[in-house]
């Protein structure tokens, strides 16, 4: 069964959108298990061509095929219309009937491993697997969300989802996530959020404060520069290992 990771975003992060589906297609062993699904909030020709040639297949779908949540009352409607929030909240709007499992990544991360661990992992009875280096849901970021789609259809999460943005005061992704899945999240550290410990099993990075295109200092940038501007793979690559070198040798900070 194929792999789908999830992505959203708009024109404003559309070169991090391309240089986090190269990293995958980069640290990927088998590219072919791979499916990317970007939810796009623009012009989805500029999109297509934008996101072809990365090595691993890509579908844009337009952020206008997905419901939104109106009618919501006192709530922060950039924050609920957002093309991220609307993905993921509303994953089984974008992805294919029948996947049980699928990864949410927020545009502005990079895959330093192969991700075919985190979704060999069993199901189970949660939802939403988070970043593994805490444990408590109330310090933790949607930007990455692995779900267990059979037990979110089950239950039918989206429709709880929508309800409970309609009744909230002030609704985002992750208080509403915290509401309806509470009790129901596992933790990992294949998940990680750029702040507390490093783990030798990440899979994927969030640059959740300090992002590498805005401070060329930082243990990542080399490879997110590399990557974005279209190098060898090996020179991609070697970025990369010095990049996850370099954030291991000064224990999870920065220089």
């Amino acid at each position: 069964m194929l792999n789908y990771v999830l992505m959203a975003g708009d024109a404003q992060v559309l070169t991090q959108l391309r240089v986090c589906i190269a990293s995958l297609a980069l640290v990927a062993t088998d590219k072919s298990n791979y499916t990317v699904v970007v939810a796009y909030d623009g012009d989805l020709t500029a999109a297509r061509w934008a996101l072809t040639g990365l090595g691993v297949t890509v579908h844009v779908r337009a952020l206008g095929d997905v419901p939104k949540c109106d009618n919501v009352v006192n709530g922060n409607f950039f924050l609920i219309n957002h093309p991220a929030t609307l993905a993921r909240l509303q994953p089984m709007r974008y992805l294919p009937i029948g996947v049980d499992r699928a990864l949410y990544v927020d545009a502005d991360s990079l895959f330093v491993a192969d991700p075919t661990p985190l979704f060999s992992m069993p199901l189970g009875g949660w939802y939403i697997s988070v970043g593994g280096e805490i444990t408590n849901l109330d310090k933790s970021n949607a930007g990455l969300l692995f779900y267990n789609l059979v037990a979110w259809q089950r239950d039918g999460l989206e429709k709880t989802i929508c309800n409970r943005m309609r009744s909230m005061p002030e609704p985002n992704d992750e208080t509403v996530l915290k509401s309806v899945a509470w009790r129901r999240v596992r933790f990992t550290p294949m998940l990680h959020h750029m702040f507390g410990k490093w783990s030798s099993s990440t899979v994927v990075v969030h640059f959740w404060q300090i992002k590498p295109w805005q401070r060329k200092w930082s243990a990542f940038a080399p490879a997110w520069f590399a990557l974005a501007h279209d190098l060898p793979k090996p020179i991609c690559w070697l970025c990369l290992m010095f990049g996850i070198q370099l954030y291991g040798r000064v224990d999870g900070g920065w220089r």
